[in-house]
């Protein structure tokens, strides 16, 4: 015979026989009922590893967004400042230098509170917080390409400067951004 107890201190569960032995949680192994936890069970008897892949859904999801999002924003930002220079840079770069001295975590927590909170609210924060680094190392790499001969031939051609940009310059650089991503991501 089974019995349940119920801690009203800690709101814990266990599930036990009557002679006082605890039946949940359940060590990680294979069990005589053909289950197997890999990493054992909660109080409940809930398998850990199925809750750790339901909440890594959500971590992962804002992990990945706003890191696209950010290398997105930075990329464009980098791209558009370093082929134009003059006032256009200057103008960009001083944006970016004023996102680089916010400070990160304050101000994720500041606005979240402010916004409605949501998983989007975070993944749009993240990323807009995200990207002054990452165009600034684009930045200094179209400073250096938009002056190699391939970029003069195909302005001599008769390129556009957005065709300039996105299909001669960009490919050269994006190995550049997602380098910048992971190491901003390995800092935080």
């Amino acid at each position: 015979m089974n019995g349940a107890f119920t801690d009203p201190v800690s709101r814990q569960t266990l599930v036990f026989q009557l002679l006082g032995t605890t039946r949940a949680p359940l060590p990680p192994g294979v069990y005589p009922s053909g289950n197997r936890y890999i990493l054992g069970t909660d109080f409940i008897g809930h398998d850990i590893l199925t809750l750790v892949f339901y909440g890594a859904q959500v971590a992962f999801l804002v992990g990945l967004l706003a890191a696209l999002l950010g290398v997105g924003i930075g990329t464009i930002v980098g791209l558009v400042a370093g082929y134009n220079g003059g006032i256009v840079d200057t103008l960009l770069m001083r944006l970016t230098d004023i996102f680089l001295v916010l400070p990160f975590l304050p101000v994720v927590l500041i606005l979240d509170s402010i916004l409605r909170p949501s998983i989007w609210t975070i993944i749009m924060v993240l990323s807009l917080l995200g990207w002054p680094g990452i165009a600034r190392v684009i930045r200094a790499q179209v400073l250096t390409l938009k002056e190699r001969p391939f970029v003069d031939a195909a302005r001599v051609s008769g390129a556009s400067d957005l065709r300039l940009i996105f299909l001669h310059i960009a490919p050269n650089v994006l190995p550049f951004s997602s380098s910048r991503a992971q190491s901003s991501r390995r800092r935080r």
